[in-house]
């Protein structure tokens, strides 16, 4: 890679069909790069997921992170959940309609039981 210049690939692993595995027993995978760009081009709806799976926790650090989807994006936990905002916050949406779990022994006079019901996460 010292001949190359910026923006050659320096190496380039491919499989035409079937997967490729890269593991280490008992140690770390590391992809360092100036920058890193994970891509999922699936050739419809079913496919072109990205999976990230970790048994304790995945952690985000950086100066800005966004999350932005087209048709929507959800978080959801079975536990806790907090937001917090040292300095600010901003939150907008055409509609927000909160529902607490109390409605689940009593519906509210403005509905939300059928909503909270969907929302169970297992």
């Amino acid at each position: 890679g010292h001949d190359l210049l910026k923006g050659q690939n320096g190496a380039f692993l491919e499989a035409v069909n079937g997967d490729i595995i890269i593991k280490a027993t008992n140690g770390r995978v590391r992809i360092e790069g100036l920058d890193v760009d994970i891509t999922a081009k699936g050739g419809d709806n079913a496919e072109g997921n990205i999976r990230c799976t970790a048994n304790e926790a995945i952690m985000l650090d950086a100066k800005n992170i966004t999350i932005s989807g087209s048709s929507s994006y959800k978080l959801c936990t079975s536990g806790q959940a907090q937001v917090t905002a040292n300095t600010g916050m901003t939150l907008y949406a055409g509609v927000i309609r909160g529902v607490t779990d109390a409605v689940a022994n009593k519906d509210s006079k403005v509905g939300g039981r059928s909503f909270q019901s969907q929302q169970i996460v297992a």
